[in-house]
């Protein structure tokens, strides 16, 4: 009997997948070209894309489903395609001689597993160094403690909606459910977990029923250390059950990424300078982003131009690089009619490299805005960045972005809401927040954009937007006093005139540029 499998990974284009090193094997997918030393083959497509798709899941069990999904797009295919394709494969490793560096390995009734055994003296591709560093999650089978056994697939379900939603963010892999529900109903040790799978990090948890309330727990612990890296407890009423999996899915899936970030922020720390590749820079550059101060974004691009030096093919690298950029202008850190430019570039590079990533499609959405007045097109990317990923804080906070520049804003505060509940520890949550302002002003919800003003604030003291749209706010709610006293403290800290913040571009309907441009000259603002 086949497992059932609930993640559906991206289909593998032959055309954008970069080159890599396989033992001793050097394979172009482009091309469909196999090269040992002086020899060299042509394969067939789907055998090259069945390929592909077991080098990118790094030593990870692929199910019969997911080669399927990956390879052949979805469609009815029979157990004989595939084993002829993974008999090409074997056939390949002999005709080369490299069955000593590489094998496919058939795991009975689940699917197969590409072992690469490295070749001494062949050093990893960036691309193969990247697929192994990334962050690898395994999501345990939730316990069920309701003492009902007859509740076991409420556990499981949303066990199966976690995976499939921490899926969708590229910045991490998962392991496939087939592999993590072998271990339902054991007494597991995160160590030995770890050294099945291979994962670097475990996601476990519990459901507890009683009555009309659920009660859902979450951890992830580091493997190799065993530190609790994140935990929390959802605690919801019990509506429709499948509503509910989905909600507490995409909550664990948006809570759960920036803890992992910080925790590889943390660990690559710890490397000495020689030895950084180009995610380790990356991940440098991360605390500088989210820091966002007029100082610490500098630092941020230069790493992050430094890390697309060694791998330009790198689509994270591309979009923090465009975010960063994006941040340049409000910051002070640079002129935003220089910076936008160059962000608008990256991140159409990025989605160039993979259209299928929700964040490249949402940084594109912003860096769109900063340069076209084709807002219909910003709220497309946005929205497409929603169905790539619903469970991704930014994409969501991207949507109410390009809605509050398309003039919609009461969609944007709609959408905002939605990115600063999903997570509300987010390190861009004072972004949305401070967009939530803006649009509140827009609609003359003083008191709204107050509240909302101070909030971000209190997030991210240094970010300027803010402060001076709680000031706007105040002054037209004839709170003058405070009003300029925020612009006092602000200007102590950054001098901005009317003409500096019209360059900004905040709002694109001239009659809300007006009123906001007359309101911060009641707050003292110079021309």
């Amino acid at each position: 009997m086949g497992l059932e499998h609930s993640v559906q990974p991206y289909a593998v284009h032959l055309g954008r997948a970069p080159s890599f090193r396989l033992g001793a094997l050097d394979v172009d997918p482009a091309t469909r070209q196999v090269t040992r030393g002086s020899r060299s083959e042509t394969i067939e497509p789907r055998v090259m894309q069945v390929l592909v798709a077991l080098a990118q899941a790094d030593g990870a069990v692929m199910t019969r489903d997911e080669l399927i999904a990956a390879c052949w797009s979805g469609m009815v295919v029979g157990d004989n395609a595939i084993h002829r394709t993974i008999s090409r494969l074997r056939e390949l490793a002999d005709v080369f001689g490299a069955a000593d560096t590489f094998r496919i390995e058939t795991i009975a009734r689940v699917g197969y597993r590409l072992n690469h055994v490295a070749t001494p003296g062949v050093a990893r591709t960036p691309w193969a160094d990247a697929l192994t560093q990334k962050p690898f999650v395994g999501v345990l089978p939730f316990r069920n403690l309701s003492g009902d056994p007859q509740q076991d697939y409420f556990a499981d379900g949303v066990t199966e909606e976690i995976i499939t939603a921490l899926s969708r963010f590229r910045e991490l892999r998962t392991a496939p459910r087939s592999s993590t529900f072998a271990f339902k109903g054991d007494t597991y040790n995160v160590a030995e977990i770890a050294r099945v799978l291979r994962v670097h990090y475990v996601l476990t948890g519990s459901v507890r029923k009683a009555d009309q309330c659920i009660r859902v727990t979450a951890e992830l612990t580091h493997c190799a250390n065993g530190a609790q890296v994140w935990r929390e407890r959802y605690d919801r009423d019990l509506r429709d059950i499948f509503e509910l999996q989905d909600e507490v899915s995409r909550n664990v899936a948006a809570v759960m990424l920036p803890a992992l970030q910080i925790a590889e922020v943390e660990r690559v720390k710890r490397k000495p300078p020689n030895d950084l590749t180009a995610y380790d820079v990356y991940l440098r550059a991360l605390p500088h982003m989210w820091a966002a101060t007029r100082e610490e974004i500098p630092i941020a691009i230069a790493l992050l131009r430094q890390s697309l030096q060694h791998d330009n093919a790198d689509v994270a690298a591309q979009c923090a690089l465009s975010w960063s950029l994006i941040l340049a202008g409000p910051l002070g850190a640079a002129p935003p009619e220089e910076t936008f430019a160059e962000a608008l570039r990256h991140a159409r590079q990025a989605i160039e490299l993979d259209d299928t990533n929700a964040f490249a499609q949402a940084v594109y959405s912003i860096a769109l805005a900063g340069v076209s007045s084709e807002y219909d097109q910003v709220v497309l990317h946005a929205e497409d960045a929603i169905r790539l990923n619903p469970g991704s804080t930014f994409a969501w906070g991207a949507l109410g972005m390009a809605n509050h520049f398309a003039g919609r804003f009461g969609s944007a505060l709609e959408h905002l809401d939605v990115a600063v509940k999903l997570s509300p520890s987010d390190s861009f949550a004072y972004m949305w927040l401070t967009f939530a302002a803006a649009a509140s002003f827009a609609l003359e919800c003083y008191a709204d954009g107050i509240d909302a003003a101070r909030k971000a604030i209190q997030r991210n003291p240094n970010f300027g937007t803010p402060h001076r749209l709680l000031a706007a706010n105040l002054a037209l709610t004839q709170r003058l006093d405070l009003a300029r006293d925020v612009t006092r403290r602000r200007d102590a800290v950054q001098q901005t005139s009317l003409r500096d913040l019209r360059a900004m571009r905040l709002f694109r309907q001239e009659a809300v540029v007006e009123r906001y441009l007359a309101a911060q000259r009641l707050c003292g603002v110079a021309e």
